[in-house]
């Protein structure tokens, strides 16, 4: 989440320090004062959630500007900058209004993680005060999946939704979760190796800064970040709801969307993450154990007090015609509403994307569903995943038709048969009208290869020309006699009174009809050296 800072400090060298520190919080600063009467007028115009606040910015006590400020704006944050960071000072900001206090010299991460904190308080405040309701993706939309039995693909849900969301616009932040920590293989489907996971953060997490959510996330090619779950599922017992909340907030804070894939079992992470999503799914399969199992974990939600059964939807994956429940009955069995986009039985396409570790490799039908699931639960709004992404990274074509063409996995019926034959025949029509083209294309090609050649016998034949002209020989026949007849006939030979130099100048035939531009004379020159 981008939180718009304006900086108040009279000298322009700490303007420019706390900006930098503020863009480490992924802040924007809309603007820079100098004196009180400045900060009153943009205050008003720039309307901004945090005050960076110099307290010598007007030359005496900064106490009354606090206050002023704080009663005049309740859902602005205040952020004192003071040399001195004593307890006095820290408990007379307070007293005033200000939300924290950063001691000078500009730390940046102090100060990143006192903006982040005083970001979030308010924007809370803005809501309370002002009933303001910010756009979902504008504010860390958490969306968590969960799996009603283990297998029905949750985990490649999670990961080609929060792809799908990252190439669906390149500005949006995307962050993906692995909160399944006892058995986490999000890295396996997007072939991602780093050193720190999501325990990593729990020993800081009531003091979470900038840079420590920074280390602990591996950037992934296509934009999207990613925390792993732990490498060894043992340790997973240290990692405390608490600690899971509290990251998750701030992974809120520094992005657009954070994906939670939460696994099948629930464990007091997953339990975390189900009660503060803004929307939690259940990923499920048309058969009875899978759909039981979504109403069984509903359910126990809860009982648990972390979410009302109505606050809980359904995706149905592995969808196919000849299944023997259907949607709609797989709908009733589970108990809870259900997205609108199934997604199909594409197991092909995702064996190939999933054994090469390249979600990319599973296009067509499935990355078109999997964009429609993703715009329909506010992630994305446009396109294929595998046609953006095809074209921005230049994936090799073999392997992407090669995926393309495995995708639908049911049968295909008459009527679909038919009308590739009348495809067929179209494309042949098309064919024959792109003829003339493709002749046009043939004769420029082979225009330039005459070119290429004329140039070659213009040098050989001013070498032989020279070799002739050391000897006291006939230059012009020499020279002539080295070219075919075809450029023969359009051929010049001089040769320079100065050093004997045989110039060959030849103009290829022009097969290409209008081309007149390339109807250019090739020139070749050689210096003769004596062989006597």
């Amino acid at each position: 989440m981008s939180y718009r800072v304006l900086i108040a400090a009279p000298e322009l060298q700490l303007a420019t320090d706390l900006a930098e520190a503020a863009a480490a919080a992924g802040a924007h600063t809309v603007g820079t004062v100098t004196t009180d009467a400045d900060l009153r007028e943009q205050l008003r115009t720039l309307d901004p959630d945090v005050v960076l606040l110099r307290d010598d910015l007007t030359g005496g006590p900064i106490w009354p500007v606090v206050r002023e400020t704080a009663l005049a704006h309740p859902y602005l944050a205040i952020v004192l900058a003071s040399p001195v960071g004593s307890a006095e000072v820290l408990g007379l900001a307070m007293e005033a209004g200000a939300r924290a206090v950063v001691e000078l010299p500009v730390q940046v991460e102090d100060v990143a993680g006192k903006i982040m904190s005083a970001g979030g308080w308010a924007q809370t405040m803005r809501r309370v005060i002002g009933g303001e309701r910010e756009s979902t993706v504008a504010a860390g939309l958490l969306v968590v999946l969960a799996g009603a039995k283990g297998g029905v693909g949750t985990t490649t849900i999670a990961t080609h939704l929060a792809l799908a969301s990252a190439n669906d616009d390149p500005t949006r932040r995307v962050c993906l979760v692995d909160l399944d920590v006892t058995k986490g293989d999000v890295p396996l489907y997007l072939d991602a190796q780093h050193r720190r996971t999501i325990l990593d953060l729990a020993p800081v997490a009531h003091d979470l800064t900038p840079r420590a959510i920074a280390d602990a996330l591996y950037q992934h090619p296509s934009g999207l970040s990613l925390l792993m779950a732990p490498d060894q599922g043992e340790y997973a017992e240290r990692l405390s709801g608490t600690q899971v909340a509290t990251i998750l907030t701030g992974l809120r804070q520094r992005h657009d969307v954070v994906v939670v894939d939460a696994g099948a079992v629930v464990t007091e992470a997953s339990a975390a993450a189900v009660e503060l999503a803004d929307e939690v799914y259940v990923v499920t399969t048309p058969d009875v154990p899978a759909l039981r199992g979504t109403r069984r974990l509903v359910e126990l939600w809860e009982r648990l007090a972390l979410r009302k059964e109505e606050a809980v939807h359904a995706i149905i994956n592995r969808t196919d015609k000849r299944s023997d429940i259907q949607p709609e009955t797989a709908a009733r069995i589970a108990g809870v509403e259900v997205t609108r986009t199934r997604l199909p039985a594409a197991f092909r396409a995702l064996e190939a994307a999933n054994n090469q570790r390249d979600p990319e490799l599973a296009g067509g039908v499935w990355s078109q569903r999997i964009t429609e699931l993703a715009t329909e639960l506010r992630l994305a709004t446009a396109r294929p995943l595998s046609a953006r992404s095809d074209r921005g990274r230049g994936r090799r074509p073999a392997r992407a038709a090669a995926a393309t063409a495995a995708v639908d996995d049911a049968p295909s019926t008459r009527v679909a048969r038919r009308g590739r034959r009348r495809d067929a025949g179209q494309a042949t029509i098309e064919l024959v009208g792109l003829f003339p083209l493709l002749l046009l294309i043939l004769l420029f090609i082979w225009q330039a290869v005459l070119m290429g050649v004329g140039a070659h016998y213009a040098a050989n034949s001013a070498q032989e020309g020279a070799r002739a002209a050391a000897v006291g020989g006939d230059v012009s026949a020499a020279a002539r006699a080295a070219v075919p007849a075809s450029f023969a006939a359009n051929m010049r030979v001089s040769t320079s009174p100065d050093d004997g130099t045989v110039t060959v100048t030849i103009r290829p035939p022009l097969f290409l009809p209008g081309a007149r531009p390339l109807d250019i004379d090739l020139s070749a020159s050689s210096r003769p050296v004596s062989e006597r």
